[in-house]
This record gives C-alpha cells, sequence and structure tokens, in this order.
C-alpha cells in the first residue's frame, strides 16, 4: 500500500496540522542541505559563511545568496504543497482554463495597481510605534534596512544574463511557489475548514505579507495578497494569480535594468518620487473597476 492519498479523508483542521509539519520539515532539510553546500559551491569555510555572506559587494557572496533563496523558496513554497497534494489528493486548482479576457484583465490589474501599492508603502514606511514599543521600532527598521540590502544586491543587474536569472529566481519562482503555498493550499484549507471563504482570503493575504518579513511593506503587499487571493476565488484557476503576481514582480525586475531604467522613467516606480493621493485614488477606482470586470467574466460567483 502507497502513501497517496492516506490523508484524503481527514478534516480541514487536521489537514492544516499536517501541511504545516510538512512545511516545517520540508524547510528545515532544504535549509540544511543549501547551507552545506555553500563551503563547496562557493569555496568557502564554514567558520567564514556569516561574513562571507553578508559581504553585499561581493558578487561571489550575492550569487551565494541567491542559491540559498532557489534552495529555501523550493523548500519553503513548493515541495511542500506538491508533497500535501500527494498525500490528500488536494486539488491545487492548476487544470482549469483561462480565457483571452481574464488574462488581460489580471495583467492589467497589476499595471495599474502599482500607485496606489506604492501610496500605501509611503503611508507604511512613515509608520512610527509608541514610545513604550521603541525597541521594536529599532528591529524593525534594522531588518528592513538588511532586506532593502539584500534586495540591491540582488538587483545590480549588468548584463541581459543578469536580467534573466533575475526574473527566473526573482519574479517567476516567487509567484508559482507563493502561490501554491497561499493561494493553493492555505486559502482553500481555511476556506475548507472554516466554510468562511473572504475569511480564507483575508487569512493567507495576511500569511502572504507576514511571511516576508518586511513589516514597512506589510499593508501593500497585504493588498496584493487579497488581490491575487479574489482573482483565484473567482476563477477557480491557481494559474491566473500565478501570471498576476509574476506580472508584478517582473515589472519591478525589468524596470530596474539599467537598460530599460535609463530610457524608460516611471515615477511610481521611482521610490524616490512620492506618489499623491489623487494619483492612488485614481489607481484604487481603476483596479476596483477592472476587478469587478474580472468578477463578471469569471465562472465562480461570489457566495
Amino acid at each position: 500500500m502507497g502513501f497517496k492519498g492516506i490523508f484524503y479523508n481527514k478534516t480541514g483542521g487536521l489537514q492544516f496540522v499536517l501541511f504545516c509539519m510538512i512545511t516545517f520539515i520540508s524547510v528545515l532539510v532544504f535549509t540544511l542541505i543549501s547551507y552545506a553546500l555553500l563551503p563547496f559551491l562557493f569555496d568557502v569555510g564554514f567558520s567564514d559563511l556569516g561574513f562571507f555572506l553578508s559581504d553585499y559587494n561581493n558578487s561571489k557572496s550575492v550569487n551565494a545568496l541567491k542559491f540559498l533563496q532557489l534552495f529555501t523558496s523550493v523548500g519553503l513554497f513548493i515541495v511542500p504543497p506538491l508533497l500535501f497534494t500527494y498525500l490528500t489528493l488536494f486539488q491545487l486548482q492548476l487544470k482549469q482554463n483561462l480565457n483571452r479576457q481574464a488574462v488581460l484583465l489580471a495583467i492589467a490589474i497589476m499595471l495599474i495597481v502599482t500607485p496606489f501599492v506604492a501610496y500605501l508603502m509611503q503611508w507604511n514606511q512613515a509608520l512610527i510605534l509608541p514610545e513604550f514599543l521603541e525597541g521594536v521600532q529599532m528591529w524593525m527598521e534594522a531588518s528592513e534596512q538588511k532586506a532593502m540590502q539584500i534586495t540591491e544586491a540582488f538587483l545590480a543587474m549588468s548584463s541581459m544574463e543578469d536580467l534573466f536569472i533575475n526574473l527566473f529566481l526573482i519574479a517567476l519562482i516567487p509567484a508559482i511557489g507563493e502561490e501554491l503555498l497561499f493561494r493553493g493550499v492555505l486559502q482553500q484549507l481555511f476556506a475548507k475548514w472554516t466554510g468562511k471563504i473572504h475569511f480564507a482570503v483575508f487569512v493567507s493575504a495576511f500569511l502572504f505579507s507576514a511571511i516576508h518579513m518586511q513589516f514597512f511593506g506589510f499593508l501593500p503587499r497585504f493588498v496584493l495578497g487579497l488581490i491575487l487571493g479574489y482573482m483565484f476565488y473567482w476563477s477557480g484557476s491557481l494559474w491566473l494569480p500565478i501570471l498576476a503576481h509574476f506580472t508584478n514582480n517582473a515589472l519591478a525586475i525589468i524596470f530596474t535594468y539599467h537598460f530599460v531604467a535609463d530610457k524608460v522613467q516611471i515615477g511610481f516606480l521611482n521610490e524616490d518620487i512620492e506618489v499623491n493621493i489623487s494619483q492612488a485614488l485614481i489607481s484604487f477606482l481603476a483596479v476596483a473597476l477592472l476587478m469587478f470586470l474580472l468578477y463578471k467574466n469569471t465562472s465562480i460567483k461570489k457566495g
């Protein structure tokens, strides 16, 4: 007797616990393996790994960080959903076809939502915690600074090869993996467990934003999670949020690439240029209209 489908008849709550256990074990295994491989792949001693990985000006160190991200992303986002699906016969909704109108609407939404998301980012970054949480504020700012340094190191692209590597590593893998985890598994599990689809969309969006551990970008990422969640709910196909997620990530990478950035200047993609409330409101209203059109276009209606 094989293991395929052995947890098929379990409740949503038990399947959620099972998924958490699978995810924890997978992350642990893939993290240990990736760190064990680093000294051999990048010719660095175990004792020097800490210093080596914190040298963001060293291209060899940045490549090592990219390797770690790829390996750990597979262990966190891709392996657990696929293994969970095997053990429970869970449907990730990857077989449904998409019509052209839904695809175009999803891409348009991710393009037009950018000013609104940028405005939310500005508001979120200006957040100041109460004085008694000053220590937490300082820790959050330090974490954010480190994340920004890593992001800038990853996005330092000098060739087309660097661009395509980043599109694969930062756009495609997260789009597939994060949607498998948060929409494909968690959103559906929470809906099955509670019977409340809107609650499931909100909780999965919250977890989607929280796992990035970038506190001053929590709100915009949460809003993007809501958009992706409803795209999945209305369309019944995981490919739609995967496409939208990839579009969002790829835009940021492409417009950071010097060949494009030198020729195309888009204000709201530049963090140094503030987005005003009028631009944000127009973006929000346009996205609301497009989301309504997407809802009307797709076959699954809200309950």
